[in-house]
């Protein structure tokens, strides 16, 4: 365990390390004042009470209004912040001489505003003088609470430590776990098992689901060995729905469980599940879900946005018991004699429903005195649904709370509930908890750090544990080189996976068109998942856009773009971002909401082939399957890659003869170099754009008309071929027709010179004088030579012998040798002038 301590300290440090990268867009607040705590005892024990703003807006030392647009500081318990008097943009600004800050460690919050904080060195009051006093900023770094419980976890330090599953598994060589005969027989006996065991097998699981809850609920029984079972669940394969009919098995056996899971999404949607199958039970809807306890932070669970959860919150249902059991509603003298209440509130729904003979029933279970106020009350819808709620946050069998304090019903709910719900470090405050659970359940285990898992594992009383993942999917998050070299983000599902240790596999998967789970399958299953009938159906292959490359399975190769870095110091690729973003808005438009049937992969072919690695079987595998495609021969996607190409300064990526602006025109375009530069020196958006649409146009075989005249009037060689065309009203493209050497042809390509004001047209034109001197009369010919298609100008070819008398015709000799040929079969039918 201790080995994992320097790998902590050294992921923690890149943690902060990372959040200082991003100080410009941290949120801060003012801290309107602050004095030494009670506690303050110098030089160590630095306590401050803290007064943070509540207003976004706030003075600047001169007096300027200002608002803080990265929004206002809400702290946490755990935060670590600096204290600074400058709203910093980079590192920088916090180590300049004339600026100082302190680190400091919250303590605890009150009412959103007032801290207790722990200073890395003294704040000096001096300079917090309310006349001289300049503005002081609360800047959040980050949270230490996780780090914090991870370091108790593998110290010892947690309160009635159990050890006995962490010493069996912590082992070079761990043993696998048999059933053990004796409890096995026992099992088989046993009247409740069997029942159990008809219900899983008339559930709607599929067979490797099935195996896989009875495996676990055997081993369970065993009082003799504590054991680990591995669940392992690639995607789709139904893990949650498995892991909810485990649990709903485990409360009909009463047995204490915790389910945990890393993240507060993992741990609703299995909560969600579980509280399906109970709410979908007739036996259990008798006496609501007090059994049942889900507890963290609401405000990061979004617990609001989950209202079939609400009757399983704690803080919820601590709200309702002190409501209900606290207030001076007529529910203290109901608690002053437990037992009679609970003999009240398990005939509750009796009650209620025959109101017209409540005398008779409040007579037997209470006193005259109390009679007529009980009446009363009950009386009221109000506090019928106040009772209901009530019974629905009670368990079935409890001890007498004290429900005074809030801390109290927090205890009393969880030391008296049947399933527990968390995420993996919020366990560590059961660890302050006077009870025991029997059992573990990590869901997403393979997604946990290996030192996380000892935070659970640890709880008094644990005998059991089962982890359900895929050590195949990605693992945690690692940031520190240094603990990633030390594999500190393995998983302790994927140590026992590699000391052997048997997994139950739940091989059907349900959610993936074939197409998708063909690849994965292979690569990383050993071809041992099955497609289960729902994915085989026909109406499973869906389209939700047009053309090939929209099909079920396909790889979009995103050829231009370059990867840069963003202000945050993360890479991105620009022009990768403009393709996702225009399918995305296709998919919006085609109000698509659902696609959970399509996987449409992006990417760069030539970057993820150069090394031999899982992204270069991808490649090669769609290839293959024909499944391949790039990205601009979408004529949506090829006009967004125009778009942010020029946007970002990137337009030199499309002047080239092999660009996708140019494969499929008529005319081939080469550039010179005078004109990239030019190109490269135009920041103007609109007139790039405008140069792009012009070459296009003109490599489609658009001319301007003949009343079109040049500006730009010259007698020399170059007159014969020179083009000039006006772009965005000040600058002029030039152009000419050339001549290349294909193959076994001579073809008629588009040359552009430059793009440039019409005061240095004469400097460039002198310079193409000297060039087209050096031109064959048979070159010259060529170059002059026009073939039209309908309105449009086609490029000519000709055969390499080919010869050209200097004194026949151009026109007719080039008629007859070749009079409707161009570069193109579907122009075959040209005509010449």
């Amino acid at each position: 365990m201790t080995s994992f301590c320097v790998p902590l300290v050294e992921e923690t440090h890149a943690d902060l390390l990372s959040s200082m990268s991003t100080l410009s867009r941290a949120p801060t607040s003012v801290i309107l004042d602050f004095k030494p705590a009670k506690e303050f005892k110098p030089p160590k024990d630095l306590f401050y009470n803290v007064e943070l703003s509540i207003l976004r807006k706030f003075e600047e030392d001169d007096g300027r209004k200002i608002e803080n647009d990265d929004g206002r500081y809400e702290p946490e318990a755990r935060d670590l912040i600096a204290i600074t008097n400058v709203r910093p943009k980079c590192i920088a600004d916090l180590e300049r001489p004339d600026r100082s800050y302190v680190a400091a460690f919250v303590l605890n919050v009150k009412q959103e505003r007032y801290l207790t904080i722990l200073s890395s060195k003294p704040i000096l009051f001096e300079e917090h003088n309310r006349k001289i006093r300049k503005i002081l900023y609360a800047i959040p770094l980050i949270n230490m609470t996780t780090n914090i419980r991870l370091w108790s976890a593998l110290n010892s330090e947690l309160a009635g430590g159990n050890l006995n599953i962490i010493q069996r598994v912590l082992q070079s060589r761990y043993p696998d776990s048999k059933n053990c005969t004796s409890c096995l027989l026992e099992e088989n006996c046993s009247a409740d098992f069997a029942d159990m065991k008809s219900r899983i097998c008339s559930s709607d699981l599929n067979d490797s689901q099935k195996d896989a809850v009875l495996s676990c609920l055997i081993t369970k029984k065993c009082n003799h060995q504590n054991t680990i079972k591995l669940i392992w669940g690639p995607s789709g394969t139904g893990k949650t729905k498995t892991v909810g009919l485990l649990l709903f098995s485990l409360l009909r056996m009463k047995c204490r469980t915790l389910t945990c899971a890393p993240t507060n999404t993992a741990v609703l949607e299995v909560a969600q599940q579980l509280l399906k199958n109970v709410t979908e039970s007739l036996e259990y809807g008798t006496y609501g879900l007090g059994d049942l306890v889900l507890f963290g932070n609401g405000k990061r669970m979004k617990i609001v946005d989950r209202h079939d959860l609400l009757d399983v919150f704690l803080d919820n249902r601590v709200k309702i018991l002190q409501k209900c059991l606290v207030s001076s509603s007529g529910w203290k003298e109901v608690v002053k004699n437990m037992n009679i209440a609970l003999d009240f509130l398990r005939s509750l729904e009796t009650l209620l429903c025959t109101l017209t003979d409540a005398d008779k029933g409040l007579k037997q279970v209470f006193g005259e005195k109390e009679q007529s106020r009980l009446s009363h009350i009950m009386k009221s819808s109000f506090v019928r649904e106040d009772c209901l709620r009530l019974l629905n946050s009670l368990p079935q069998t409890f001890s007498v709370p004290d429900f005074t304090e809030e801390h109290n019903i927090k205890k009393f709910c969880l030391e008296n509930s049947c399933l527990t719900f968390c995420t993996v470090s919020s366990s560590a405050k059961l660890h302050e908890v006077k009870a025991q659970w029997e059992l573990l359940v990590i869901d997403e285990a393979a997604q946990l750090k290996e030192c996380e898992s000892t935070i659970p594992l640890q709880l008094p009383g644990l005998r059991h544990a089962i982890l359900v993942g895929d050590e195949r999917q990605l693992p945690a998050m690692v940031k520190s080189k240094v603990s990633e070299e030390a594999e500190f983000g393995r998983s302790l599902f994927q140590r026992l996976v590699l000391l052997g240790h048997k997994k139950d596999l739940l091989k059907v998967q349900h959610r993936m068109h074939p197409s998708i789970s063909l690849f994965p399958n292979r690569m990383f299953y050993e071809n041992q998942i099955l497609d289960g009938p729902n994915v085989k159906e026909r109406s499973y292959d869906r389209r939700f856009l047009q053309g090939k490359m929209y099909g079920s399975y396909s790889f979009i190769n995103v050829a231009h773009g370059r990867e840069e870095f963003d202000n945050s110091h993360s890479l991105r690729n620009m022009i990768e971002v403009a393709v996702a973003s225009e399918i995305v808005a296709s998919l919006f438009k085609g109000m698509v909401s659902l696609c959970r049937h399509c996987l449409w992969i992006l990417g760069n072919e030539a970057t993820l082939t150069k090394k031999f690695s899982i992204w270069k079987e991808l490649v090669i595998d769609a290839k293959k399957r024909r499944c391949f495609y790039n990205a601009d021969e979408d004529k949506g996607l090829a006009q967004a890659i125009k778009v942010a190409l020029v946007e970002h300064n990137q337009i030199h990526t499309l002047l080239n003869m092999d660009s996708f602006l140019f494969r499929e025109s008529r005319w081939k375009v080469s550039f010179s170099n005078d004109f990239l530069k030019s190109m490269s020196r135009v920041k103007n958006a609109v007139t790039c754009k405008e140069v792009l649409n012009l070459l296009e146009n003109l490599a489609n075989g658009w001319r301007q008309p003949h009343w079109k005249k040049n500006l730009f009037v010259h007698h020399g060689t170059s007159s014969q071929l020179l083009e000039q065309y006006k772009v965005n009203g000040f600058l002029n493209l030039v152009w000419t027709v050339d001549i290349l050497k294909e193959n076994s042809y001579y073809i008629q390509i588009l040359k552009v010179w430059d793009i440039l004001p019409l005061s240095k047209m004469p400097r460039l034109a002198n310079h193409l004088d000297v060039l087209f001197e050096n031109y064959t009369v048979d070159k010259m010919n060529r170059c002059k030579h026009k073939c039209l298609n309908g309105c449009l100008v086609v490029p000519m070819r000709w055969p390499i012998d080919s010869n050209i008398s200097p004194n026949a015709d151009p026109v007719l000799s080039l008629s007859e040798l070749l009079a409707s040929i161009g570069v193109r079969d579907d122009f075959e039918s040209s005509s010449t002038n």
